[in-house]
């Protein structure tokens, strides 16, 4: 994946609900551990020196905790 690629894909869901597999169900497909947000704002992606796995960094409306807005870094291929 390319940064345009990365800039791309968030663009996209920016405003919008979506649904984020968290680190648990992405070791284990089979468990249901999914987090929904809708993304507010994006304040940096970016791609992650260890892993090399691209991720951003938004402000966000948590639906699964009482529609808390929060500040959290998302990898771009937990979304779902």
């Amino acid at each position: 994946m390319t940064i345009t690629e990365a800039t791309a894909i968030v663009t996209r869901i920016l405003g919008k609900e979506i649904r984020y597999a968290t680190a648990a169900a992405a070791a284990q497909p089979h468990t249901d551990d999914f987090r929904n947000f809708t993304i507010l704002a994006v304040e940096k992606i970016a791609q992650a020196a260890k892993t090399g796995k691209w991720y951003f960094v938004a402000t966000l409306v948590d639906h699964d905790d009482g529609d808390v807005e929060k500040v959290r870094s998302l990898h771009i291929e937990g979304i779902i």
